[in-house]
């Protein structure tokens, strides 16, 4: 055997392994999928309205209508918090993405938990990661802000759960007691 042809050799080899450990990998986001994909679509369409909605704030709203504005109380909001308000709805449509991809049934759901979770990446986010940042400055404000989009994010997902079968309703009302 050539040396060219004892190196294709250990190619497939080298890539049936590798096909036998990811097509377990590949089938069981698959079926995740399946089981959760009203989920799934849900939290791509609000990270891709949340996406749109940062980058209108950041690119036309604010250097076109408020850059002027510093008494105007709702142009301070647009312009200081309304992008983490956005980040902390987003954030969550994100990690419940993952989630449903690996493990459905573990998504986030519950208010108490979904603000929790947001409460202690914003505390990380504003009062750790300043310290390693250069440039880098603590907001309090900001954490509220994130907060309150993981009650956006709740929302949306009580509306979007109104459509779910009874007994789906029924079960999760249930656990959020």
């Amino acid at each position: 055997m050539t040396e060219s042809n004892a190196n294709r050799e250990e190619l497939r080899h080298l890539f049936r392994a590798l096909k036998s450990v990811i097509s377990p990998i590949i089938q069981e986001i698959k079926y995740n999928f399946a089981q959760s994909q009203r989920a799934v679509t849900m939290d791509i369409v609000i990270l891709i309205l949340c996406a749109t909605a940062f980058y209108a704030n950041s690119y036309i709203v604010i250097p076109h209508f408020l850059s002027d504005d510093t008494e105007n109380i709702l142009a301070y909001l647009f312009q200081c918090h309304f992008n983490d308000c956005l980040g902390g709805i987003a954030f969550l449509a994100y990690v419940n993405l993952l989630i449903s991809l690996v493990k459905p049934e573990v998504r986030f759901k519950k208010l108490t938990s979904m603000l929790v979770f947001i409460l202690l990446c914003g505390l990380f986010w504003e009062y750790v990661a300043p310290l390693f940042v250069t440039g880098s400055v603590s907001d309090l404000l900001d954490l509220v802000a994130y907060i309150a989009g993981a009650f956006a994010y709740w929302l949306v997902y009580k509306f979007a759960s109104k459509g779910m079968s009874k007994e789906r309703v029924l079960v999760e009302s249930y656990s959020q007691l």
